[in-house]
C-alpha cells in the first residue's frame, strides 16, 4: 500500500509504516535527513497553505491512504481515505478534561486532571 504521511513531525509514523511494508510518501515541516530512510519521497510541508499542498500531493502521487500526524489530526483532506479517527473524535479526545472523565467512568487508570480556575477566566 502507498501511504502519504503528513504532519509537523512524522518520522515515527513514516518509520512504522515503512517497517510494516508500505511505500511511504512523507510531508512534514522539518524533512530531517533520516526521514528519507523511511520514505520513498519527502517534502517540506509549508506552514501556510498546507491544505493546497497536500491536495497537490494526493493528486500527484495518488496514495492508497493518508495518515495525518501531529498538527494535522483534525484536517479534512478529500479524494483519499484517511486512516486517522474522524476529526470530531480527535477534537473530543483532545479535550483533556473530557478524556479524564471518560477514562475514570470506564475504569481505566489515568492521571488526575482538573480545570484551572485562573485559566478558565482568560
Amino acid at each position: 500500500m502507498k501511504i502519504l504521511v503528513a504532519g509537523v513531525n512524522i518520522r515515527h509514523i513514516a518509520a512504522s509504516a515503512s517497517r510494516a511494508g508500505h511505500v511511504v510518501i512523507a510531508a512534514d515541516c522539518y524533512c530531517d535527513r533520516d526521514l528519507s530512510l523511511w520514505a520513498k519521497e519527502t517534502f517540506r510541508l509549508p506552514r501556510q497553505g498546507w491544505e493546497k499542498f497536500l491536495d497537490h500531493l494526493v493528486q500527484k502521487h495518488q496514495p492508497d491512504a493518508l495518515v495525518l500526524g501531529p498538527g494535522l489530526e483534525e484536517a479534512i483532506i478529500k479524494d483519499v481515505p484517511v486512516l486517522n479517527n474522524p476529526p470530531e473524535k480527535t477534537s473530543l479526545v483532545s479535550d483533556k478534561l473530557w478524556l479524564a472523565g471518560w477514562l475514570e467512568r470506564e475504569g481505566f487508570p489515568f492521571i488526575r486532571t482538573e480545570s484551572s480556575p485562573e485559566k478558565m477566566r482568560h
